[in-house]
């Protein structure tokens, strides 16, 4: 007796849930007929901003029907006819994210080609390859949350600008869907993050990093999150103070990485040219060439260290950083800089003309083709005739009118060949 009234209990119980169940999905099916046939309707497009709408909060409330992929494909196709190429392309691409197998699939991966490959879309033009590379791999379905992780992931990384707002909201949506089952969460903060400021949300993205650093100080991307934030806030947001925390919390976190490095760095460039502070900053810099010495900030680093000792006056010190740049990074885009720096350093404050020309020589072999060749050639044989050496003044004469005929230095050059 007592075994049949707990069944009949459990029937009790049971029996309105699969009664609810059974309603709901008549109510998601009546729904998804109804907005079907609005959109079969929808000859003039009057109705393109009600099934937006609708469609998208079908998807939000009804995320693992069967006909997700029909109202993808309409979805895509009404973003396409309001020329909205991001958002078309987004819903096209989850159909191959969450319903790989079906049918729609392919004719999705053709949409796709028509949207990445128009011209009037440069942006999805430049990165079409990787776009088209993706789509046509073979996507394996884990399940819905890490597929939609995957498709997020993988539009972040291509720094599209017209995603921008469109990730933003689809990372809430994500948020909406599955909570806190993706344990993804600093990676979505993170992203945020990145978004505002390309977006110049600049105070937003500020505290999208500091949310991951309070909610997760053992995160992967903490460093990441400790170096953007400092540069928002002392670039955009005039916290400096706030800003070298960051900064030597890397350093001193994350000794010897590329990222402390940088950091390094950055607290240099901030002394330099926010605080003033160039005895500060020219400690940064130094302990980067000294620390770093594979570093892609090092040639940077020795070049504002020259820069700084040069307004100061402090001549020899700056030959020195310039002389060190030209020596590990003599083909560094910088490098004719570089050269003329120093030449004019030894011609002005080092009494040193020899070197000098000689610097302007090198700089004329190396740099050929650029507007200020003819003149380093002159400047150099001027130099050597002020030290007496006239037979290498008329060699480098010689040598301009014979490489640089046109030049306006080519009569000068002219000139002083015949007096020597």
């Amino acid at each position: 007796m007592l075994l049949r009234m707990i069944i009949y209990t459990l029937l009790l119980l049971v029996i309105p849930f699969f009664a609810f169940a059974q309603q709901g999905d008549k109510n998601s099916d009546r729904r998804f007929n109804f907005l079907e046939q609005i959109y079969l309707e929808n000859d003039r497009n009057q109705y393109n901003e009600f099934l937006i709408q609708n469609f998208n909060e079908f998807l939000l409330l009804h995320p693992d029907e069967e006909v997700g992929s029909d109202i993808l494909w309409m979805l895509g196709s009404l973003y396409k006819i309001e020329n909205k190429p991001y958002n078309s392309l987004l819903a096209f691409l989850k159909i191959l994210y969450f319903h790989p197998t079906q049918a729609m699939a392919d004719s999705a991966r053709s949409q796709i080609s028509l949207l990445i490959q128009r011209t009037d879309n440069p942006d999805l033009l430049e990165k079409s390859s990787l776009i088209k590379e993706k789509m046509e791999s073979q996507l394996p379905f884990e399940n819905k949350a890490a597929n939609h992780f995957e498709l997020l992931s993988f539009l972040f990384t291509l720094q599209i600008p017209g995603f921008n707002k469109i990730l933003l909201k689809e990372i809430d949506r994500y948020r909406q869907l599955y909570g806190d089952r993706s344990n993804k969460e600093d990676v979505l903060i993170f992203w945020q993050g990145h978004l505002n400021e390309n977006l110049k949300r600049f105070w937003q993205a500020s505290v999208n990093y500091s949310l991951l650093l309070y909610l997760y100080p053992h995160s992967s991307l903490k460093a990441d999150a400790l170096l953007r934030s400092g540069l928002i806030e002392y670039k955009k947001l005039g916290l400096c103070e706030q800003a070298a925390q960051r900064f030597i919390e890397i350093i001193n976190s994350y000794p010897g990485t590329d990222i402390a490095g940088e950091a390094q760095f950055h607290l240099g460039k901030m002394n330099q040219t926010v605080l003033k502070n160039n005895e500060e900053a020219l400690n940064n810099y130094q302990l980067l060439i000294d620390a770093f010495p594979e570093h892609a900030r090092r040639a940077e680093s020795m070049l504002y260290s020259g820069e700084i000792l040069e307004k100061e006056g402090r001549y020899a010190e700056a030959a020195h950083y310039y002389n060190m740049f030209y020596r590990y990074f003599s083909t560094d885009p910088l490098a004719d800089k570089i050269l003329l720096k120093l030449a004019n350093l030894y011609a002005k404050y080092l009494d040193n003309p020899k070197q000098a020309a000689a610097i302007l020589l090198t700089y004329a072999g190396q740099f050929p083709d650029t507007p200020e060749a003819p003149s380093a050639l002159y400047r150099a044989a001027k130099l050597y005739k002020k030290t007496e050496e006239k037979d290498k003044a008329g060699e480098i004469c010689r040598r301009l009118l014979e490489k640089y005929p046109n030049s306006s230095y080519a009569n000068k050059a002219m000139k002083m060949l015949k007096g020597l």
